[in-house]
């Protein structure tokens, strides 16, 4: 038995490499192709306005939240979250903008890259409208299986009877567990290859 666990402790670090626990995915500086005067991007990813314990609704102050001008539906206002890394992307959770729930994002739009084109993952319509002041936001939250370096959210329209002015949205996260870029897999792989080899040769020098 000792000998067994010798030969395969260094091919279990590759395993423990591949098979990461799932957490929230850190945030990076996110880019959207609008955003309104006086509202700031970070800030639907740096958990301001979150309230709870644990942190899961979020409350209706305009300077918490995201918003951008829309001047037509559909919309082309587009949200990109970069990743520091490729995640296996396993759970997301949307607050929509209820500082003026009618500019809440309606139909949303989810595209996943890993290092090529953007692929459509998923489209929800509708994006749950909130209720509004006094009451605060809970999120919706989605299950998916998609392996990503960035995730593109495309807010395609709001809840305004007339489908104009303004769109937004409170807080994203996302949550999933880092997938090993192939130069750490061949690294983790050899020194495992080299770890099984050494032991082997240890082993047959004992046995001699």
């Amino acid at each position: 038995m000792g000998r067994l666990l010798v030969l395969m402790g260094p091919l279990a670090l590759l395993a423990l490499a591949a098979n990461s626990p799932a957490g929230q995915i850190p945030w990076e500086v996110p880019v959207a192709s609008s955003t309104a005067y006086g509202f700031d991007p970070v800030n639907l990813v740096n958990g301001l306005g979150l309230q709870g314990d644990p942190p899961n609704l979020h409350d209706n102050v305009a300077s918490h939240a995201w918003l951008a001008e829309a001047s037509k539906i559909p919309v082309t206002v587009t949200f990109t979250f970069p990743f520091d890394g490729v995640y296996r992307v396993t759970e997301f959770r949307v607050w929509n903008y209820s500082a003026n729930t009618a500019y809440g994002t309606k139909k949303l739009v989810v595209l996943t890259a890993s290092g090529g084109d953007y692929q459509t993952l998923l489209t929800i319509e509708p994006l749950t409208q909130p209720h509004g002041a006094p009451d605060l936001t809970s999120a919706d939250v989605f299950t998916v299986d998609a392996v990503a370096r960035s995730v593109r959210f495309s807010l395609e329209s709001n809840f305004t009877p007339s489908q104009t002015s303004y769109i937004g949205l409170s807080e994203v996260q996302f949550f999933g567990s880092p997938v090993p870029e192939p130069s750490t897999l061949v690294g983790l792989l050899g020194a495992g290859l080299a770890g099984v080899a050494l032991a082997w040769r240890r082993m047959r020098r004992k046995a001699d």
